[in-house]
C-alpha cells in the first residue's frame, strides 16, 4: 500500500507553540497509523514568499491538507463574535465556548459557507499593547499613538476608543510597518509578538482581545479520504489542540519573564485600569454585540459580557493572570477581574528563598495564609515564625510583610476586602496599585 503525504502548514517559525503543535500532529498521526502516512510540515508559508492568505486556497486546492489560521480573517457572522472585546476573562471560558455548542456552531457555519470542515480551535492568545514610545497604563496613555492593527472593524474601532490613529493592514506589511517605525504601536499576544520579531520596550498586558486559530480542512476532501486515515487525522488534531493551548500558556508565562530580564517594561494593569480600557470601549463592545445574533450568546458558556449576566466559572490555575514581582517573585490573581457584587480579590505570591518585599500597608483588611515553605511574618515592628496554614489578619493601615528565610519556596495566599487594594510603603509613604514594585 502506497504511503499517502499528509501535508499541514500555517505561519509561524519552527519553535513557536504553534509549529510545536503541528510537529505533535505528525508525531500522534505516526503512532496511530504508522508509514500508512508521511506527514510533510510548512511551517511558514511566508518563507516561500507566498502571504499567509494563500493557506486557504492551498487547502481547497489540495496542497495541503490543513492549515491553521486565525478566525478572525474569514468574516463569518459567528466566528465574529469571538472577536467581541473583553468577551472572555481567562482562557478556560474562552476553550469551554469553544469545545462546546458555541464551537460545534461556528464550525457547522464555516463548513456551510467556506466548505471547511473544522478540526479544532488552537489558542492564539489574548492580546496585548506594545510600543515603542511610552508606558501605557490607561487608555489616555494611548493618545495619539499609531498602531498597526488586523483589517478587521472591531479592532480598527477598539483601537480609535482609546484615542490610537489604528493602520488596519494584513500582517506581512505589518510586520514591515513595525520594523521600520513606521507605526508607534501593535497588538499581539506576546507568542506573536516575539515571532514577528517586535522589539518595543514598553508592553502592556490589556488582554483586550481573545483570538483563537482555527484548524481548516477541506471538508470534501476530508470525506473522500479513506475513513480510517480521516479518523486518525481528526484524532491527531485534536491531541494538537490540547498540546498547543498548554505549550502556548506557558510560552506567554516565558516570554513574560524574558521580556522583563531584557529590560523591557511591562505594565499590568490593576482591576481598575482594566476597568478603564473596559469602560473607554463600551460603544465599541455594543455595537460587536448587536451585530451577533442574540442566540448566539446563549451558546458562549461562561463568558461575561459588559452589561450582561455573570455565570458561575472555574478558574483554571495555569490560566490565572500572574504578575513578576522582581527579585523572583510572582503573584497569581486568582478573581480577576472580580464578580458583579464581589467586595474582596484574591491570589497566591510566591517568594524564592531570600525573597521578600518591603514593609507596606494597604487601604483594606488582609488575609494571608502560609501555603508551602516557612518564613518571618513581620507584624507591626514585630517578627513571628510562620509555617504552613498559619495565618496572618491586618487591619488596613498596619504595616506588615513576609519574608522568606528559608531555603525552598515559600508560598501564600491573600485575600483583601476590597477589590481595588493599594499598598503605601512604609519607606517613602508612596501609595501604589497592589502589584506596583517599589523604585
Amino acid at each position: 500500500m502506497a504511503t499517502m503525504p499528509i501535508r499541514v502548514g500555517g505561519y509561524g517559525p519552527p519553535d513557536t507553540p504553534h509549529s510545536r503543535a503541528l510537529d505533535h500532529f505528525a508525531a500522534t498521526m505516526a503512532s496511530l497509523v504508522g508509514d500508512a502516512v508521511e506527514v510533510e510540515i510548512l511551517y511558514n508559508v511566508m518563507d516561500l514568499n507566498r502571504p499567509i492568505t494563500d493557506l486557504f486556497s492551498m487547502v481547497r486546492e489540495g496542497e495541503l491538507t490543513w492549515c491553521y489560521f486565525s478566525t478572525s480573517y474569514l468574516g463569518h457572522p459567528l466566528a465574529d463574535a469571538i472577536e467581541i472585546p473583553f468577551l472572555f476573562d481567562t482562557l478556560g471560558e474562552a476553550h469551554r465556548a469553544l469545545d462546546g455548542r458555541f464551537g460545534t456552531a461556528v464550525a457547522d457555519g464555516i463548513r456551510a459557507d467556506h466548505g471547511f470542515e473544522m478540526l479544532g480551535f488552537w489558542d492564539n492568545g489574548f492580546r496585548h499593547l506594545t510600543n515603542a514610545v511610552r508606558p501605557i497604563a490607561t487608555p489616555d496613555d494611548c493618545a495619539g499613538l499609531t498602531i498597526r492593527v488586523q483589517p478587521n472593524p472591531v479592532h480598527i474601532a477598539l483601537s480609535e476608543a482609546w484615542g490610537m490613529h489604528p493602520v488596519g493592514v494584513g500582517l506581512n506589511r505589518g510586520i514591515e510597518m513595525i520594523a521600520a517605525g513606521e507605526v508607534d504601536a501593535q497588538e499581539n499576544p506576546l507568542a506573536n509578538t516575539h515571532a514577528y520579531g517586535v522589539d518595543h520596550p514598553y508592553i502592556t498586558m490589556t488582554g483586550h482581545l481573545y483570538g483563537a486559530r482555527g484548524l481548516f480542512a477541506d471538508a470534501a476532501r476530508m470525506e473522500a479520504m479513506p475513513a480510517d486515515l480521516a479518523a486518525a487525522v481528526r484524532t491527531a488534531a485534536r491531541a494538537a489542540v490540547e498540546f498547543q493551548r498548554a505549550a502556548a500558556a506557558d510560552y506567554e508565562l516565558e516570554l513574560q519573564e524574558r521580556f522583563a530580564a531584557e529590560g523591557r517594561h511591562i505594565v499590568v494593569p490593576s482591576p481598575a485600569q482594566r476597568a478603564m480600557f473596559r469602560d473607554a470601549a463600551a460603544e465599541v463592545v455594543d455595537t460587536a454585540v448587536a451585530t451577533v445574533d442574540e442566540d448566539v450568546f446563549a451558546l458562549l458558556e461562561n463568558a461575561t459580557l459588559e452589561g450582561g449576566i455573570t455565570m458561575a466559572k472555574l478558574i483554571e490555575f495555569a490560566a490565572a493572570p500572574r504578575v513578576e514581582r522582581g527579585d523572583g517573585i510572582t503573584s497569581v490573581r486568582l478573581t480577576d477581574p472580580p464578580l458583579e457584587g464581589q467586595n474582596f480579590v484574591m491570589g497566591i505570591t510566591s517568594f524564592p528563598p531570600g525573597g521578600e518585599l518591603p514593609l507596606h500597608s494597604h487601604n483594606t483588611v488582609e488575609q494571608v495564609t502560609v501555603l508551602a515553605g516557612t518564613g518571618i511574618a513581620e507584624l507591626n515592628g514585630e517578627q513571628y515564625r510562620a509555617v504552613p496554614f498559619d495565618t496572618t489578619h491586618i487591619p488596613a493601615g498596619e504595616f506588615h510583610r513576609f519574608i522568606n528565610d528559608g531555603d525552598t519556596d515559600m508560598t501564600i495566599l491573600w485575600v483583601y476586602g476590597d477589590t481595588q487594594p493599594t499598598r503605601t510603603w512604609a519607606a517613602t509613604g508612596e501609595t501604589v496599585d497592589q502589584f506596583v514594585r517599589p523604585t
